[in-house]
């Protein structure tokens, strides 16, 4: 009796293991760009999703699906020297972005293969 109890379990965990295996996984990522000065790239949003999916690709992820994007300056705090001088530093605007990458399409919306995206865009820009 004890030993179909220890069956039942063990079949339950490995079934339970099996099924996960088969989903496809969700990896959440957190990273910053800045615009660099010979971007040939200007339309933001082409720019972001040309990011994503390098990223993407870089973590070796067929999909991804951006969940929050975000633009900031860096150097938006003056900095007192020690006479109570301000000194304005330079704007540095950066781009955080946080995405979700899957091994497989789970099927969602808004989610794209990062290798079209990348290709599609590069060839928009080319020259």
């Amino acid at each position: 009796m004890k030993f179909y109890r220890i069956l039942i379990v063990l079949t339950a965990v490995l079934f339970t293991l099996s099924m996960q295996v088969s989903m496809a996984k969700d990896k959440s990522y957190k990273f910053n760009y800045r615009l660099e000065a010979d971007e040939k790239i200007t339309d933001a949003k082409d720019l972001e999703m040309l990011k994503a999916a390098e990223y993407s690709l870089k973590k070796r992820c067929i999909y991804f699906s951006i969940k929050n994007s975000r633009t900031y300056d860096k150097n938006a705090s003056q900095k007192t020297t020690r006479f109570d001088h301000v000194r304005l530093k330079k704007p540095q605007m950066r781009t955080e972005l946080i995405i979700n990458c899957f091994d497989q399409n789970p099927g969602l919306e808004n989610v794209y293969n990062a290798q079209e995206i990348k290709s599609s865009i590069d060839a928009k820009y080319a020259d």
